[in-house]
């Protein structure tokens, strides 16, 4: 029993545990075999016997005298038949909680020839019959065992279970069926996780510009999204409910290296701009003219929406006192555009902006973070761009004083702002795609890895800390902070990421690693690289999903909404392309977004694990009257997590958990994933366990009064 007790050892939740006696006297054509099960009251009574080959098999149910049921199966010994036996176990209602909570595991021991299935039963989701079954093919002796794990969907009200047995030429032993339920407090150091506040730094205080997106202007639900509402082509409506119900509370715009690209002038002069870039950038003069955001359109939408906005201004074209386009200076697009003059415009785009504030385009609060550019390092020398950032900034200080200033990461740029006279006017310094390390697929043609891709853990806090060194020895200045207004959570070149970015493994990366952000006291934003595009998009309006590739892509614009869905469970439609012709679609990574969301306000700080299982991130968060902790397990089987409360945080009173959980790393749509919200546990004597189900990002939320 060595082995199997060390077997139900790596069961975290629940136990379903297969151990007997078969009885076989000499194996003769008189002979049948026998084979006993045992199962507790609550389950009793097996409901069928499938035989197709009508051999002549027999089952029978005795009561045994110490109260338990066990069923006899006979099958003649001289045919080659495969019977099974079929039990459908109703799950009690008080037992549907514990059910809910832990996502329940199984594990079955089957000595001989025999195969064993399990299926669950009345799930609602399509994904639940996605389980995951880990198989374990030993010999001991005489007797080869098949142990098998495997996760129970949440929501099942059923568990069907079927031994299908095989006549093979040695003896058989099967055993009784036992349900189980294990609480936190019983597992042992391997199976748990112990958390403990991560302290050698202060907390972070979460803001909405550390739960922000990037709105590249061109992209088309953008478009449709900022309509004004007395559009007949207007989505307004469903676009700020799709952000909001995303979490999202930031964005970027016009969003990346397309500030190059976009005036806030109008959409004449950034069609002209657009025109004299074709094929620089991913510009394409194919695309309709004026088909994206006029800026007062987006203003509009993202404050009815509730969201912070950080605007990038335009680096390199400027619009003269005329109306007519014209370079700052010599630099990457400037020449690509042909409108590069040889020489400098510093002043005269400054005034530029300026004129944009006298005639009310900007005005003070419109926004909340300004950004000057993206990415210079890559387009002009660091010289071109500190007299960029100084004449900007000394425009933006006159008519916007209180909404800060952020510049990108040019080395060597600090010594020129200072001597310009502006660098105390700034307060954060860019950075994109801060990672320590990159780790990439265990083996590179293999583009689609989810397993080890919902592990990922970029090493950002690492990164983030190596800046703050500098900050504290003052190779920085001291108010600098580290603003990361463009990032993701992978290597996109080492994986495909029209599959990744769609998939449950996305949201599991995405919870591993935005938390470091979050949480970092460095950190003054946080935003997310894109909000929408199938190559790392997060909402996809206009799309189609493709079941077989499982990856989605835009739809051409004449194909109308009257085009039908798949059945998503479906045989030959399955491998029909879903349609989503008029919806803003969320990926799962959206879920996450969400439950993170609910750290807006609060001083939030990292959690450590000091026992041999490691969780993803763990972070803890502390709010007036409430206590937040966010935890996530990429990992196929449950975990237990066991923490002390906080000294000196009061004891709450009540709680909820907001459980997010999948089948399948693979899972995308949203009848591929669950969430849902239970009742919280509450810590005991000072000690909170709970124990958290496979594939699964979990935000539990306390209050006191």
């Amino acid at each position: 029993m060595n082995r199997i007790s060390h077997t139900s050892k790596t069961i975290l939740t629940s136990v379903c545990m297969i151990f007997a006696s078969l009885l076989l006297g000499g194996m003769v054509a008189a002979k049948p075999w026998s084979v006993a099960f045992e199962f507790s009251d609550s389950l009793k009574g097996w409901q069928e016997v499938h035989n197709p080959k009508n051999a002549d098999v027999s089952l029978q149910r005795v009561q045994m005298p110490d109260g338990q049921w066990a069923a006899d199966l006979s099958i003649p010994d001289d045919e080659k038949v495969i019977a099974s036996l079929v039990r459908t176990i109703n799950l009690p209602e008080d037992k549907g909680v514990v059910l809910e909570i832990s996502g329940q595991y199984r594990t079955l021991e089957l000595k001989g020839d025999v195969q064993a299935v399990i299926q669950p039963l009345g799930g609602s989701s399509p994904g639940n019959g996605n389980w995951q079954v880990n198989p374990l093919d030993t010999t001991d002796g005489q007797w080869r065992s098949f142990e098998m794990t495997c996760a129970l969907p949440s929501d099942a009200k059923k568990i069907s279970l079927r031994l299908m047995l095989v006549r093979g030429s040695g003896s058989l032993q099967l055993s009784g069926l036992r349900v189980t339920f294990l609480e936190a407090s019983e597992l042992d150091d391997n199976q748990v996780a112990e958390l403990v506040l991560d302290d050698a730094r202060p907390a972070g205080h979460v803001t909405p510009l550390h739960l922000g997106v990037n709105t590249a202007f061109w992209f088309p639900g953008l478009y449709y999204g900022t309509l004004p509402t007395h559009n007949p082509e207007s989505h307004r409506e469903a676009f700020i409910e799709s952000l909001q119900q995303a979490g999202i509370r930031a964005v970027r715009f016009p969003g990346g290296t397309t500030s190059h690209f976009y005036l806030t002038e109008g959409k004449d002069v950034t069609d002209e701009l657009l025109l004299s870039l074709d094929g620089v950038g991913n510009v394409s003069s194919a695309w309709p003219k004026g088909h994206y955001p006029r800026w007062e359109d987006y203003r509009e939408t993202m404050r009815e929406a509730g969201m912070a906005i950080i605007y990038q201004l335009n680096t390199s074209f400027y619009v003269d006192e005329k109306g007519k386009l014209r370079p700052i200076c010599d630099s990457k697009f400037t020449k690509a555009s042909g409108l590069a003059d040889g020489e400098e415009h510093y002043e005269e785009a400054a005034s530029a902006l300026a004129r944009l504030f006298d005639k009310g385009v900007f005005q003070p609060g419109d926004v909340d973070y300004w950004e000057i550019g993206n990415e210079e390092f890559a387009k002009m020398t660091v010289e071109q761009y500190a007299r960029i950032v100084a004449a900007y900034t000394r425009v933006l200080k006159q008519y916007d004083p209180e909404t800060p200033i952020c510049y990108t990461g040019h080395w060597e740029i600090e010594s020129l702002l200072e001597e310009e006279g502006v660098l105390d006017m700034l307060k954060g310094k860019t950075f994109h795609y801060p990672f320590s390390q990159w780790p990439g697929p265990q083996q590179p043609h293999n583009t689609a890895e989810y397993t080890s891709f919902a592990h990922t853990d970029m090493g950002i806090t690492r990164s983030l800390d190596r800046f703050m060194a500098k900050v504290n020895s003052g190779e920085l200045p001291a108010h600098l902070k580290r603003s990361i207004s463009e990032t993701g959570v992978y290597k996109y070149w080492k994986y495909d990421p029209f599959r990744m970015t769609c998939s449950f493994a996305h949201a599991l990366a995405y919870a591993n690693n935005w938390p470091q952000l979050m949480s970092h006291p460095i950190v003054d934003q946080a935003i997310y690289h894109e909000l929408e595009s199938p190559f790392f998009g997060q909402i996809m309006y206009h799309a189609e999903f493709h079941p077989v590739l499982r990856e989605w892509e835009w739809l051409d614009p004449e194909v109308k909404p009257q085009v039908l869905d798949t059945d998503p469970e479906g045989g030959a439609k399955a491998r029909q392309r879903i349609r989503k012709p008029e919806d803003f679609t969320s990926m799962p990574t959206t879920r996450v977004m969400a439950m993170l969301s609910q750290f807006e306000g609060a001083d939030a700080l990292l959690m450590k694990s000091t026992s041999a299982h490691a969780l993803g991130q763990a972070m803890i968060g502390r709010d007036k009257g409430r206590f937040l902790l966010f935890l996530s397990s990429p990992d196929d089987y449950p975990v237990g997590v066991r923490m002390t409360w906080p000294e000196g945080w009061p004891q709450p009173e009540s709680g909820s958990w907001r459980l997010l959980d999948a089948d399948s790393v693979a899972a995308a749509l949203d009848t591929e994933y669950r969430e849902r919200e239970i009742p919280a546990p509450l810590p005991v004597n000072g000690r909170l366990e709970v124990v958290l189900p496979p594939y699964s990002v979990s935000l539990f939320e306390w209050k006191v009064e």
